[in-house]
């Protein structure tokens, strides 16, 4: 599943810092320093002519970093951001990613009812069906 591997490699790289939580497909109201890997309604698949069925799908995916520091909301980010739009041609979990297209740069949506910045981005993944 998209929000599982990219979470995984997220993971993997580094990318969360000390004091952050990592949350996949929902947030929370705790803790205040979190990363959500949320997936949304993408663009239609792709068939192809040696396959049966769908060859390639075109999720959305949406990282919101979240804290009381701005600074640390939005390096978490940035750094999130630049890290996902190299992936080009990688195996993650076992799926096979063509590429992860930022739809934007990462952009403040404001502050939450307890004081917590809100940085978000979107991207486009291009991927094989997960196994």
């Amino acid at each position: 599943m998209l929000v599982d591997e990219v979470g995984a490699y997220i993971t993997a790289q580094a990318l969360v810092p000390v004091g952050f939580t990592l949350r996949l497909g929902a947030s929370t109201d705790t803790p205040d320093n979190l990363i959500v890997v949320r997936e949304y309604m993408g663009a239609m698949p792709h068939y192809n002519h040696s396959l049966t069925g769908i060859g390639y799908e075109n999720p959305r995916l949406q990282i919101e970093c979240r804290s009381k520091n701005y600074l640390q909301a939005r390096t978490t980010a940035e750094a999130i951001y630049r890290k996902l739009a190299t992936v080009s041609e990688q195996v993650l979990s076992g799926c096979r990613y063509l590429r992860i297209t930022p739809l934007q740069s990462p952009f403040l949506m404001g502050r939450d009812a307890n004081g917590r910045e809100r940085i978000i981005f979107n991207s486009e993944v291009n991927k094989e069906v997960s196994p």
